[in-house]
């Protein structure tokens, strides 16, 4: 219960405590003896009112019937009377004395004179005095029994606790231990530890299964059971820190088109996707058995050929694209993958690799779909790749053609398969006329300041071809990046460009993603404004990875919002999302915002959200994007 210092002060405490109970409670006693002897002297000098003789007399004749220790009585009118006997304090030297004091007596004026007494207690106060002496004896001596009593025990604790610690120190030890010796009461321990030992080594052999089981997880991309980023990056430094001379190369290939997949079709046609782009590269790369597989983020692959050459490496990239075309064709989209080749050797730092890798993936995009593009040096290239896309997107703007596909969102409301609107997806070209991936035409625009630029030519192309072909008479929602819209000289462009259009601005709905909204809330706010004023409507598209959705709907009040595709998949079984989904349909609909749910896979997905009362949906399953043809 107590460590040893701890109970000895607590032992300390009580039997002071109970020490200055007991002499308390003798005092009071003695206090109770001199209160009567108090008494006793008043009731005999009480019927003395005046004295006449002289003080050695009034001495006397007080003593009769009081024990004094002490007498003055002083006449003011006759010194002759005056007497003084005794003393004042009295002559014991007792230590009890000062816990004890005798101090019992008075001070009273007898005509013509003034009498002080101080009384002796005698036997009585003799006999508290050895009671309490007596008694502080006895607590002494149980004080010290009691101390060290309790030092034996927590002795004799303490030698059990280590001998018991070494017992439990030699549980991992093979042997067992019944040839220690223990008081027979504790034998049951050493049963004990036995058997904890044998608990502890199978319990020991299924951690390591778990770590090997965790380590596959942490090492191992769940879906294409490739090797993951972690993994990738040992393998990096390996390189860095090999002493040896070691070289080979290494393929890079993004799939260029699971951001689009993932939007159109919902992310089960992704993870399929990404399946097939492993399986793709594993079977290319078969006749290479030391060749290494990774996934290395979302939608990039890595492949390791050691002791490979670079021209040799180079041959597998011609059979690499051929299986991507096929593929294509079956995934029918633009493009399936761009790939990206280099060189490394023992001491290349990864920083030099990733980099390398990422300018000549970037060249191969502008070259257009499943092209390939192998880098040898850093710097050069490096250059190249970043001037390339420059100079792709100046001249997509120069040419200004784009292909549009439309998507409809399918409304909820009334058990009516009504279309709310038309989403369009934006497709571009190099001056070949090949395909470019949408989502880095997009990055590089906005990493060479050309973004505005390309919004604007997508906004006049909509108008365009929506007044000129009467046939689309639908509403049609643009894609156009926050960095335009929260530009003021974007925000009168578009106000100049629709005053000159008035009739097409109400079928007109600018799609902004949330996390770029949320970066300067005020100046969005403004943008959906004075969108409103020219008639067109705004549309929130990724909405819920962002802001809280109380602040966004005060401050910047969209006409729709279209919930991240993260919070459809699984719906059916995570109630998280159930929950997020339910609470923004529930706030949408006090200021009339229809919710629309995206990425919609398959049947049990549409019930669920319908359920829960979204008011469109939109998704592979409702329907796949169609190229907008002109009338």
């Amino acid at each position: 219960m107590f460590t040893s210092k701890i109970y000895q002060f607590f032992l300390l405490v009580l039997f002071s405590t109970v020490t200055v109970l007991a002499l308390h409670y003798q005092k009071s006693k003695l206090d109770t003896v001199g209160s009567l002897a108090i008494s006793q002297y008043q009731q005999s000098i009480k019927e003395i009112k005046t004295w006449e003789g002289t003080g050695k007399a009034l001495y006397k004749e007080l003593s009769t019937h009081n024990l004094i220790r002490f007498f003055q009585y002083i006449d003011p009118q006759n010194s002759d009377n005056n007497y003084t006997s005794g003393q004042i304090l009295s002559k014991e030297k007792h230590l009890l004395s000062y816990f004890l004091p005798d101090n019992f007596g008075m001070t009273s004026s007898i005509k013509p004179g003034r009498l002080q007494v101080k009384l002796e207690l005698g036997t009585e106060r003799q006999k508290i005095l050895n009671e309490t002496k007596i008694l502080l004896i006895a607590l002494v001596v149980m004080y010290f029994t009691a101390a060290i009593v309790a030092y034996i025990c927590f002795r004799d604790k303490k030698l059990l606790i280590k001998f018991l610690a070494e017992i439990i120190n030699d549980i991992p030890n093979s042997k067992n231990l019944h040839h220690i010796r223990l008081p027979r009461n504790y034998q049951p321990i050493i049963e004990s530890v036995n058997n904890c030992r044998n608990l502890i080594a199978s319990k020991f052999d299924l951690i390591i299964q778990e770590n090997e089981k965790l380590n596959r997880n942490v090492f191992v991309d769940d879906i294409t059971k490739l090797k993951s980023r972690q993994k990738f990056s040992h393998y990096l430094t390996s390189i860095r820190d090999e002493v040896k001379p070691v070289f080979g190369c290494m393929i890079f290939l993004r799939a260029s088109e699971l951001s689009s997949i993932n939007h159109e079709r919902g992310r089960t046609s992704g993870d399929q996707y990404l399946i097939k782009i492993a399986n793709i590269l594993t079977e290319v790369t078969k006749k290479h058995p030391d060749s290494d597989h990774f996934r290395i983020s979302s939608a990039e692959f890595a492949v390791v050929l050691p002791n490979l050459s670079f021209n040799d490496s180079k041959k597998l990239l011609e059979s690499l694209k051929a299986t991507l075309d096929e593929y294509q064709q079956t995934l029918k989209a633009q493009s399936a993958g761009h790939v990206g080749l280099i060189p490394y050797k023992s001491g290349s730092q990864p920083s030099s690799l990733v980099a390398m890798a990422d300018t000549a993936i970037s060249i191969a995009q502008t070259l257009g779909p499943n092209a390939y593009h192998a880098t040898k040096e850093l710097n050069s290239d490096e250059q190249i790749g970043d001037n390339r896309w420059k100079i792709t997107i100046q001249n997509i703007l120069k040419r200004r053609t784009l292909t549009f596909y439309q998507q409809p969102i399918q409304s909820c409301r009334n058990n009516t398969k009504s279309i709310f609107y038309q989403e369009l997806l934006t497709r571009f070209s190099n001056r070949e006329g090949k395909a470019l991936p949408t989502a880095a035409v997009i990055a590089m625009a906005e990493r060479h300041g050309l973004i505005i630029e390309l919004d604007k030519m997508i906004i006049e192309n909509v108008l365009k071809l929506v007044k000129h072909n009467p046939k689309l008479n639908s509403t049609y929602g643009i894609n156009i990046s926050a960095a335009s819209a929260l530009q003021p000289s974007f925000i009168a462009w578009m106000k100049d460009l629709f005053k000159q259009h008035p009739k097409l601005a109400s079928k007109i709905i600018l799609e902004i993603k949330e996390t770029g909204m949320q970066t300067n809330v005020l100046a969005a706010a403004n943008f959906v404004d004075q969108a409103h004023k020219i008639g067109a409507r705004v549309s929130i598209e990724s909405f819920g990875t962002g802001f809280t959705a109380f602040k966004f709907f005060k401050d910047i009040r969209p006409d729709f919002v279209k919930l991240d595709s993260s919070f459809t998949r699984e719906i059916e079984s995570d109630e998280e999302n159930k929950f997020f989904v339910k609470m923004m349909v529930d706030i949408a609909r006090r200021i009339n915002v229809p919710v629309i749910a995206t990425s919609i896979e398959s049947q049990s997905e549409k019930q669920e959200l319908e359920k829960l009362l979204v008011d469109g949906l939109q998704g592979f399953y409702i329907s796949t994007p169609k190229k907008l043809m002109p009338s």
